[in-house]
């Protein structure tokens, strides 16, 4: 958008070397924020997939003992507990091994 306001300012209101230098600070702007916004979007990890689900919480639908399934943001997922665990409990995802999640008791704060 800056440089589409420089090349506007630039051709209808300047003359000479005072145009090119306000379209060239325009077009300085713009790769600034380009560059600016391409890395802010790649700090972040990327957020989908089953892979992502390690270290969530969820809450277990059914019960655990050993195989049950368990319900995050909505979704259900077969799940492997060793220590078993109670339907209604909160359990963290340790693992993925294809759509089967291996889940731990979570630990209270």
């Amino acid at each position: 958008m800056a440089l589409v306001a420089a090349i506007v300012v630039g051709l209808t209101v300047l003359d000479g070397a005072a145009r090119w230098l306000v379209i060239a600070c325009g077009a300085l702007v713009e790769v600034g924020e380009a560059t600016a916004m391409i890395r802010y979007s790649r700090r972040r990890r990327p957020a989908v997939g089953s892979e992502a689900l390690v270290g969530r919480q969820a809450v277990v639908a059914v019960d655990c003992d050993p195989a049950g399934q368990v319900r995050i943001d909505g979704e259900l997922w077969s799940a492997r507990c060793a220590r078993g665990c109670r339907a209604g409990e909160r359990v963290t995802v340790v693992a993925v091994d294809g759509l089967t999640l291996t889940v731990e008791p979570a630990s209270t704060p």
